[in-house]
């Protein structure tokens, strides 16, 4: 008997405590199937619900509550979601959904984005790529319960994260989408994570996560007409003032579609004037004329809703009451109407012109870019209150309108450009000059040397044409000529991509190729840069200068662009409203480098 110890695959008979014969298990598969079976026992143990071992329960006979544990059983939670199960199915409810364009109000569809609610009301992130845009996210809608299987998890992006969890779903091709029957009322209608409005100034700039506000409604504008790019007619807006128990107020401003569904017609009653506590989910916060929130096509919002953080504005202001001037829809459609027409003209119309002809709005021109000069400094440091530039202090920065220390870099960017009719200088502020170039301003700093004062990423902007809306700089208007010397980009309104070859009429400016940077040009560009310290240290070795730009001539490679309307007159460093209505892609790429370092112009 002693042998049977060293038998391999030995069966041995187990006998149960109540003497019957029991069967040895003899694969994994029946082990792995005990351990499920003992898991879901624990599960329905945990939700409280009968088993087949409660005491109560008479055989044969379970509860519809025990049955739809059971159904719920197959479906995994958000939470325990986990790169390896490659089988995972999840039932969920929609909460958002929202395409996202880049910097293009009509451009192609980068990803969809979603937000799914299991049942216990735990939220997870997805996104359909845009490839499957059409294959996919025509199947799944707004506010609908589905089971979804055969999709990719992965740690969740760096920015713009519309909850809070590290992980995040990718669908793929193999990805199965089956709508439930389930009713969505079954299902937690909302996540969300709440930003007091006193701290909303502390997360400009900071795009980690979207953010989400409970307030009360104060205020309600009319549709108002702003400019967008790649569009001949106007985008709307519409600002919202909320304010919060302690009466703090905050701006928000629902751009383009998110507009026009905000509406009150059903929730307010300008009889009985009650108070609106409102839920706002997926807005950022931004910087003009003070902070605000900004809601772009991730914005939601829910009227009243039932949580527990609005039982305290309930008690506060349920007996009070607030008058909101509804424009009505007649009057919302005058204001959208009013629409100013931009006239386009060529450089050479532009430089004829007095600076004082200039209408507000400006025109639109449609140019080249062809030189990046190396005598101007194309950053500076801006104060992150006001958006001022700072000057040197103490080894930092400090900005003497905001007695603040606190900065951050961006672009002053100036160019020359063409349309074959003339030349000009032209310029533009951080918001703009960020989707020319594709990349933010520190980003790019840390790339000048003292050998290649204009960096790679930034030479890299040759070539491509656009059309922008200008005015006259405001350097113009104190300058003795009558003629602009200088035009100010206020936004980009059509993005044309990378040309293969330049203006006619400048060949013979781009024949004498690109003049090497003296030194005293070099230094100006350097001098006070947050990265010169760093590059002294660095052991990289430079590589020459090289004597010409070479560029890919693939259609894809186009930069997106950024509109941004700044009335005439107006000083961009005293504050700029960054990306209007939408989410920058967090992972803009500038153009393929395909060049030898240091080159500013380009030769045919």
């Amino acid at each position: 008997m002693d042998s049977d110890k060293h038998i391999a695959n030995t069966k041995k008979r187990k006998v149960s405590s109540s003497v019957l014969y029991s069967p040895p298990i003899t694969n994994a598969t029946e082990a792995r199937q005990n351990r499920r079976r003992l898991l879901d026992q624990q599960r329905i143990a945990k939700r409280g619900l009968p088993c087949q071992t409660t005491e109560n329960s008479q055989c044969g006979h379970f509860t519809k509550e025990y049955i739809q544990a059971l159904k719920d059983m197959e479906f995994t939670l958000n939470p325990d979601l986990v790169p390896q199960n490659r089988h995972a199915v999840i039932k969920v409810y929609v909460s958002r959904k929202w395409i996202f364009r880049g910097a293009m109000d009509n451009g192609p569809i980068h990803h969809i984005d979603l937000v799914l609610i299991d049942k216990e009301g735990n939220g997870i992130s997805a996104e359909i790529p845009g490839n499957l845009a059409e294959e996919k996210g025509s199947i799944i809608e707004e506010n609908e319960i589905y089971e979804i299987s055969r999709f990719i998890i992965s740690s969740a992006r760096q920015m713009f994260k519309p909850v809070h969890i590290d992980k995040m779903i990718h669908f793929t091709y193999h990805t199965i989408i089956k709508a439930s029957l389930d009713s969505p009322s079954t299902f937690p209608r909302y996540v969300y994570h709440l930003t007091p409005l006193h701290q909303i100034e502390s997360y400009i700039q900071k795009n980690e996560y979207f953010l989400d506000v409970l307030g009360v409604i104060t205020q309600v504008s009319a549709l108002k007409p702003v400019r967008t790019q790649t569009q001949e007619s106007s985008n709307v807006i519409k600002e919202i003032i909320i304010k919060d128990i302690n009466d703090v107020t905050m701006r928000l401003t629902l751009w383009a579609e998110r507009a026009k569904a905000f509406k009150l017609d059903d929730v307010y009653n300008p009889l009985e004037q009650k108070p609106i506590v409102t839920l706002f989910v997926g807005c950022l916060a931004k910087n003009f004329q003070g902070a605000y929130l900004n809601g772009g096509t991730a914005c939601r919002w829910y009227f009243n809703p039932g949580i527990k953080e609005a039982a305290p504005y309930y008690q506060r202001f349920g007996s009070q009451k607030i008058k909101l001037q509804i424009p009505s829809e007649q009057e919302q459609q005058l204001s959208v109407a009013k629409e100013t027409h931009v006239e386009h003209k060529t450089l050479h119309e532009l430089l004829a012109l007095d600076p004082y002809a200039f209408p507000k709005q400006g025109y639109e021109c449609t140019v080249t870019i062809i030189e990046v000069p190396t005598t101007n400094r194309w950053w500076f440091p801006s104060c992150t209150k006001c958006s001022r530039a700072c000057r040197p202090q103490d080894g930092g920065y400090y900005c003497s309108y905001c007695k603040s220390e606190a900065y951050t870099l961006r672009y002053k960017l100036t160019f020359m450009g063409s349309d074959a009719t003339a030349t000009a200088q032209m310029f533009c502020f951080d918001t703009v000059a960020r989707h020319i170039v594709g990349r933010p301003c520190e980003t790019v700093l840390k790339q000048a040397t003292e050998a290649a004062p204009i960096p790679p990423d930034l030479a890299q902007i040759v070539s491509l044409k656009f059309t922008f809306r200008v005015t006259a700089s405001n350097q113009t208007f104190a300058q003795r000529e009558k003629q602009p010397t200088v035009l100010q980009i206020n936004s980009i309104v059509v993005v044309h991509g990378r040309q293969h070859s330049l203006p006619s009429g400048i060949q013979n400016t781009i024949d004498q190729g690109p003049s090497t940077p003296n030194k005293e040009a070099t230094l100006k560009l350097l001098e006070e840069s947050p990265s010169t310290a760093m590059e002294r240290l660095s052991t990289k070795v430079s590589k020459d200068v090289g004597k010409k730009l070479t560029y890919s001539t693939q259609d894809e490679d186009i930069i997106g662009s950024q509109v941004l309307d700044v009335a005439q007159g107006t000083n961009a460093d005293k504050g700029i409203p960054t990306d209007k209505g939408k989410e920058i892609e967090p992972h803009l790429q500038s153009p393929p480098k395909r060049h030898k370092q240091g080159p500013l112009t380009i030769k045919e």
